[in-house]
């Protein structure tokens, strides 16, 4: 025989014997997976565990089982096997000619395998989103649509997977490789058809992920952000974690200045606003996104207004690394900048600033140029869809690295919900203050970079959101969306 498959416990997984006739499997580098427990043991099943801590194929892990204490314990083993398959610690390995050519590990408990998926005459093409990627110095085999991930240990097995970029039958496989003979062939397909990354397809090549309309209408990216920020399509240690506690510093809840031209800000009365303020029933009702503007443009008094109201630091504790704003922000992180890039501000020159929630002031960027800052403020009118320039563009960015310090596989999920949230708040301010609103859907984070000067993976744009002066006349609050004839 060509090819065997062996079943074996997971890198990282590890048996520890609790007592006499009992035993735990852990992982220890992922403490959210509980230890499964198993006990009262008889010699045999222990020396099963232990066997598949190297690797065993099924059938030599069960006969020895049976040669060595009867046929009920097959069924013992059996069992074992299954908890074992059910919490994800069990990873199988195909072997050609006895060296390793690929092997499956499940993400996730929910992973079930079917040894025989791909039958001899089924043609199969690799999924539109499998993806490839360097892990531990070999080549993983992944896909959002999958409970397991395929290692790929020799560059034959990438070679493989490279010919199903076009329909194979096992047979039409097995003649473009010398590895492969048609079973063999057939064993590798089907190791891609249970993690998820192989179709079958029709004689023109389409298949489900083609004609499914919820399937076919998913973007690869948006998918694969999807499945990776919520639990269910893997193990990855998940949640705060605080993975790089140990290795680097943790950035400061304010940024230290940008310059030394500073603005200071005007701060409402907050007490005779609690009592004037227009009912929070009415601000909701009237909220509404508003794309032109009018005259004169809004006073540097009402910009310093609307960012105090709806993005200062009301407390903050340095020691523990999180403040209170306004806006909600997981973990009371709130990693999220605002940089104002003004057009058109009574008492407020041109140009890029960014915003200090604790001192409420502007600090000019002098050095942005200005050939960029304009640029940004037209992809702001284009965006935004408005017949003339955004007085200003409120630029929101992340410091990306605020959030990863503390939390794993969620981080920029926590980062776009803590946008979608500060949208709101800058929404509700600007309507009870009667300005003008727009929150944008999208925006150029290397150009912001560039306009001023950040590292695009420390520090970028990751929303935008329009502000002016309201017009004598504004829009209803039904008019048709842009694009709706």
């Amino acid at each position: 025989m060509d090819h065997t498959v062996l079943v074996s416990l997971i890198d990282g997984a590890r048996l520890e014997k609790t007592g006499p006739d009992r035993a735990q499997i852990s992982t220890p580098d992922n403490p959210q997976r509980p230890p499964l427990v198993f006990g009262p043991l008889t010699p045999g099943l222990l020396e099963g565990l232990e066997a598949l801590q190297a690797g065993v194929t099924l059938g030599l892990l069960v006969g020895k089982a049976v040669q060595t204490e009867g046929v009920n314990s097959a069924g013992r083993i059996m069992v074992i096997l299954q908890r074992l398959g059910n919490s994800a610690m069990l990873r199988y390995s195909l072997h050609l000619n006895a060296a390793p050519f690929v092997t499956l590990e499940p993400n996730t408990h929910y992973y079930r395998s079917e040894e025989e998926k791909v039958k001899q005459d089924s043609c199969l093409v690799l999924s539109k989103f499998a993806y490839f990627r360097k892990d531990r110095g070999e080549m993983l085999l992944h896909s959002p649509l999958a409970y397991a991930k395929l290692r790929l240990h020799r560059s034959a097995a990438l070679a493989a997977a490279y010919c199903l970029l076009q329909p194979q039958t096992p047979a039409q496989l097995a003649q473009k490789l010398p590895e492969f003979t048609e079973d063999s062939a057939r064993a590798f397909m089907n190791f891609l058809a249970n993690a998820g990354t192989l179709q079958e397809c029709d004689d023109r090549g389409a298949t489900a992920e083609d004609r499914d309309p919820a399937l076919a209408q998913w973007a690869f990216h948006d998918l694969l952000f999807h499945a990776g920020n919520r639990l269910g399509r893997h193990v990855d240690p998940y949640g705060g974690t605080y993975p790089f506690k140990n290795l680097f510093e943790p950035l400061p809840v304010v940024k230290k200045p940008l310059s030394e031209e500073i603005v200071p800000l005007f701060k409402p009365d907050m007490e005779r606003l609690r009592l004037r303020d227009i009912p929070f029933s009415a601000v909701l009702e009237k909220r509404l996104t508003i794309r032109n503007y009018g005259q004169p443009a809004i006073t540097v008094d009402q910009l310093g207004e609307f960012l105090y109201r709806s993005a200062r630091i009301k407390e903050m504790s340095e020691e523990a690394g999180v403040s209170w704003r306004p806006s909600p922000g997981g973990g009371a992180l709130h990693e999220l900048e605002i940089y104002p890039v003004v057009q058109a501000c009574e008492g407020l020159a041109g140009g890029l600033y960014h915003y200090n929630p604790q001192a409420h002031h502007l600090c000019r960027l002098t050095n942005a140029p200005e050939a960029l800052v304009q640029n940004l403020l037209t992809w702001g009118r284009m965006t935004g869809k408005l017949e003339q320039a955004p007085q200003v563009l409120l630029v929101i960015t992340a410091r990306f690295q605020r959030v990863q310090m503390k939390y794993q596989s969620v981080a920029y999920s926590v980062i776009l919900k803590n946008v979608g949230c500060l949208y709101q708040t800058m929404y509700l301010t600007a309507s009870a203050m009667g300005l003008a609103p727009c929150a944008l859907g999208g925006g150029d984070s290397d150009l912001f970079a560039r306009a001023a000067g950040l590292d695009y993976y420390a520090e970028t744009s990751v929303g935008e959101f329009l502000l002016g002066s309201a017009p004598p006349i504004q829009p209803t609050p039904y008019s048709r969306p842009w694009g709706v004839e």
